[in-house]
C-alpha cells in the first residue's frame, strides 16, 4: 500500500523483504501490536519512520500469514494519534496482497482510535492503492504528479530568461546548499514547508537530512546539491534534489518559493541552478520534478517546457 515524502526519494520501506526475508503462505492472517519498545523502534528505523509525531508516539502493528510466531511479517501499519489527527502508514508486501492482510491491519489500527478525529496517510499512493483506500472509507484530497524534463532543452529555455532577469536578484540575496542551511538551523522550517507542500511528515525529512549528514549518502536527499535561497538572513525558497539511481535521473523532490517571491527572481534562480547542476553531473539527460496538482506555477512551467507527465500518486484522508 502506501507512502510519501520524501520521499520520496529512495524510500527505505521498499526493502521490506530485507527486514522480513521470506515467509510461508498460510490461509490465516494474524495481527499483532508490537508492544516492545525495542521491537517497534527497530521496525520504525528500518522503515524510515519517526518514533513520535507532534508529540504522539508511534504504535506499530504487524501482519503475519499463519499462526506461528516464527512466520515472517506480511506487512506493517503505524499510527500516530494527536488530538487533531490520526496519521497512518500502511504497507503490505507484494506477495501477500489480496490475502486480507491490509484490511486486517487497518481494522486493528482503527479499532482503538478515537472516531471523532480525522485520518490522513503520511504518504501518497498510486492508483491501485488509491482504489483500495477508497473502498475502506478514504477520499483523495489531491495528487502529486512527476514531470520528466529534458535537461538540455530546459537549459536552453532557462538561459534566455536568466540573461534577462538575473540582474533582479537583490545584492543581499544568497544561495546556500541544504548542508549550509542545516548548520544555520533552518532544517525544521524547510521540512515543515516541504510536508505542507506535498504531504508527509516533517520529521521524516529531518531524519533523512540527519542520516545524510551522518553517512554522507545522497540516497534520501543530497545535502550538497539541494539549494536554499536566503534573503536578509531568512530562507525564501528551497529545492530538494538528488540523483535517483532507480530511473537514473536527476530528481527534484521538493520545490518551494514563498508567495511574495513566486514567478520572480527566486524561482528562476533555483530552476536555473538545478538544471546547471544536472548538466554538470552529466549522469543523465533527464530530470524529474514532483508537484501537487494545486501547485499551479510548477504545473504551468512543466507544460511550457513540454515535460512528460508521469502517473500521479494520490493524497488520501478519511473523516
Amino acid at each position: 500500500m502506501p507512502l510519501l515524502l520524501p520521499s520520496a526519494v529512495a524510500r527505505p520501506y521498499k526493502n521490506l523483504h530485507a527486514f522480513v526475508p521470506a515467509y510461508n503462505r498460510a490461509p490465516m492472517i494474524q495481527i499483532t501490536e508490537l508492544t516492545s519498545t525495542d521491537a517497534s523502534a527497530a521496525v520504525l528505523a528500518h522503515l524510515g519512520l519517526p518514533q513520535t509525531l507532534d508529540g504522539a508516539p508511534a504504535r506499530v502493528w504487524m501482519a503475519r500469514e499463519g499462526s506461528s510466531a516464527t512466520v515472517a511479517a506480511a506487512g506493517f501499519a503505524v499510527r500516530w494519534s494527536s488530538a487533531h489527527m490520526h496519521w497512518l502508514w500502511l504497507h503490505v508486501a507484494a506477495p501477500a496482497r489480496g490475502q486480507g492482510a491490509g484490511s486486517a491491519l487497518l481494522a486493528a489500527v482503527r479499532s482503538q482510535a478515537s472516531a471523532s478525529v480525522p485520518w490522513r496517510l503520511v504518504d501518497a499512493v498510486d492508483a491501485s492503492e488509491c482504489d483500495w483506500f477508497v473502498r475502506h472509507g478514504f477520499v483523495s484530497w489531491g495528487h502529486v504528479c512527476e514531470y520528466a524534463f529534458d535537461l538540455s532543452a530546459s537549459a536552453r529555455s532557462l538561459e534566455r530568461l536568466w540573461q534577462r532577469l538575473k540582474h533582479r536578484i537583490p545584492p543581499q540575496a544568497d544561495m546556500l546548499s541544504l548542508e549550509q542551511a542545516q548548520h544555520a538551523g533552518w532544517a525544521p522550517e524547510i521540512a515543515r514547508l516541504q510536508a505542507q507542500a506535498v504531504g508527509g511528515l516533517p520529521s521524516m525529512l529531518q531524519e533523512r537530512m540527519a542520516q545524510a549528514a551522518q553517512t554522507g549518502s545522497d540516497e534520501g536527499v543530497s545535502l550538497a546539491h539541494s539549494l536554499v535561497v536566503v534573503l536578509d538572513s531568512e530562507p525564501v525558497a528551497f529545492a530538494l534534489a538528488r540523483f535517483d539511481a532507480g530511473p537514473a535521473c536527476w530528481m527534484i523532490d521538493g520545490f518551494y518559493v514563498a508567495p511574495a517571491f513566486r514567478d520572480g527572481w527566486a524561482t528562476l534562480w533555483l530552476r536555473y541552478e538545478l538544471v546547471q547542476t544536472g548538466l554538470r553531473l552529466g549522469r543523465t539527460p533527464q530530470y524529474r520534478v514532483r508537484a501537487r496538482n494545486d501547485q499551479t506555477n510548477t504545473v504551468a512551467f512543466a507544460r511550457r517546457l513540454g515535460a512528460l507527465a508521469l502517473a500521479p500518486r494520490y493524497l488520501m484522508a478519511a473523516p
